[in-house]
């Protein structure tokens, strides 16, 4: 009867995939909607075919510090997993991580050196417009960020030179991707939607760690004031691989109840 009783147990316990339980184990997360959407999330980027492709991912859940700084996709305490190391001002809330705009920034430890030059992409979810836009990026020779500054965006993947396209208000939030995947060009999207297509050819490859809230130039510099609700870097995503990204990050931020 108590070895029956043990069976039913067990069978009701859920089940969560090894991203998520890798999550949980790193962070002792217990609230099952938060639970719930990561496991939702690793799940639909698996069927897209994602994961491979993502090198670190920052779900932004959780409310603390300590559980902000972990990437998803290698929850391990370590720069080598690129966790990230929070330094300056920041607030943490169940929406997202808040830079404070003066000396606030997040080293994540993946240099884009290590990785395809023109086989790259990177992004966030913004859901505030405080000032100085999305930022993730370095600034060295060769140059990568998304950078909207008013009516007006600025993007460059391991390029020297930047290209820049006209935005409104209603483009400053939500999802901010910007990817390359050929030598001649990088796209880039706001929810999705292809804002431009920089025609900036890839002349090589950034040597510096990548920044969240600033850009590592000389030091951290432009430091923004927005909050980040998800941050991903990837490999290049073609512009279905970008749709399904969308999707996937919009249906996480409905079901924690924190969309723009």
């Amino acid at each position: 009867m108590s070895y029956y009783h043990h069976l039913i147990k067990s069978a009701v316990v859920p089940a969560y995939g090894p991203l998520t339980t890798a999550w949980i184990a790193a962070t002792s997360e217990t609230d099952t909607t938060i639970i719930g959407a990561l496991n939702t999330l690793e799940t639909d980027l698996t069927t897209y075919g994602l994961t491979a492709k993502i090198k670190a991912l920052y779900p932004m859940v959780g409310g603390t510090a300590a559980k902000h700084k972990f990437n998803f996709m290698d929850a391990r305490d370590l720069d080598a997993a690129f966790r990230l190391t929070f330094n300056g001002g920041w607030t943490h809330a169940s929406t997202g991580a808040t830079p404070n705009g003066t000396n606030a920034y997040a080293n994540t430890y993946l240099n884009p050196f290590n990785y395809g030059q023109n086989d790259f992409s990177f992004g966030c979810y913004l859901r505030t417009t405080a000032s100085y836009g999305c930022y993730i990026g370095a600034l060295a020779t060769y140059r990568n960020y998304l950078l909207p500054i008013g009516t007006i965006y600025y993007a460059q993947i391991n390029s020297s030179n930047y290209a820049s396209a006209g935005i409104t208000s209603a483009q400053t939030t939500k999802l901010h991707i910007i990817s390359r995947t050929t030598s001649a060009t990088a796209s880039t999207y706001i929810n999705g939607t292809l804002l431009f297509n920089d025609n900036v050819v890839s002349d090589g490859k950034t040597n510096r760690n990548m920044y969240i809230g600033a850009l590592n130039g000389s030091g951290a510099e432009y430091f923004s004031s927005n909050e980040q609700a998800f941050t991903f870097i990837a490999d290049g995503l073609s512009p279905t691989d970008v749709t399904n990204l969308t999707n996937t990050v919009q249906a996480f931020q409905t079901t924690l109840s924190r969309n723009v």
